[in-house]
């Protein structure tokens, strides 16, 4: 369950930490990336090369091109030669998550970030059909910029300090994440992380609407309740009708 945001801890700005859920996601994707690094290793580049995403549009691209279940590998796999955009990935989830986590609860923290993962995908291949085209993509910034931004809508008056004395309002921080990653979409990093961060909004904002499971969930509460009622109702009216003795 979501609580308030601690306005007293975040005040003196962002704290470097990791929840449970923190260390399971930086321990996953780092096993991950080792895995991938010793298979590169060991010359097997190529078949780590079919885990990354790759445009089934870009006729530029000269890898392997592009297989359906790269479309649930590369949020998972960072590029076994860009160890330092795993190592900037775990300063933002260290920075960010927990903070996301407690404002968003754990359960739609993980959901947000692999619908966030599904639609980096999607806007990295409509994208691709942009010149230059799409680079091949892979790892979780689409989740991580997407959590940073949620946050931000979540407790949009609370005030975190940068540069020791310079108060900052997370609203206006949201704006500069949004800022960053459209003008990132249009100056070679492609759609990858303005996908995961639209998608991840969209949810945010209307995704109660479409959560099937929670209205059936609800509907069978009503049905409980009601259930109840009717059979406190039953016994009430049967004390009434009962014989009255003088």
């Amino acid at each position: 369950m979501a609580y308030t945001i601690d306005q007293h801890r975040l005040s003196s700005g962002f704290v470097f930490g990791f929840t449970r859920t923190g260390w399971l996601l930086a321990g996953l994707y780092g096993a991950i990336w080792l895995l991938a690094f010793v298979a590169n290793t060991l010359g097997l580049g190529g078949t780590v090369d079919l885990l990354l995403l790759h445009s089934p549009f870009n006729t530029s691209d000269l890898g392997p091109g592009f297989a359906f279940w790269q479309i649930f590998t590369a949020p998972l796999v960072f590029a076994p030669w860009n160890f330092g955009a795993y190592v900037i990935g775990l300063l933002g989830l260290g920075f960010f998550a927990s903070y996301a986590e407690g404002e968003l609860g754990t359960r739609s923290m993980l959901r947000l970030w692999a619908i966030a993962a599904l639609g980096g995908v999607l806007g990295a291949i409509l994208f691709s059909l942009l010149p230059p085209g799409q680079p091949v993509v892979s790892g979780f910034s689409p989740s991580l910029w997407a959590l940073m931004f949620l946050f931000c809508l979540s407790s949009p008056q609370a005030q975190v300090t940068f540069f020791i004395s310079v108060p900052v309002r997370l609203l206006w921080l949201g704006y500069g994440i949004l800022a960053f990653v459209f003008l990132r979409a249009f100056t070679g990093a492609g759609g990858y992380e303005l996908g995961g961060l639209a998608a991840a909004w969209l949810w945010w904002r209307y995704g109660e609407q479409l959560d099937f499971g929670g209205r059936l969930r609800e509907r069978k509460a009503r049905r409980v309740v009601r259930q109840v009622l009717d059979e406190a109702y039953n016994d009430i009216k049967k004390d009434d009708d009962g014989p009255v003795y003088h």
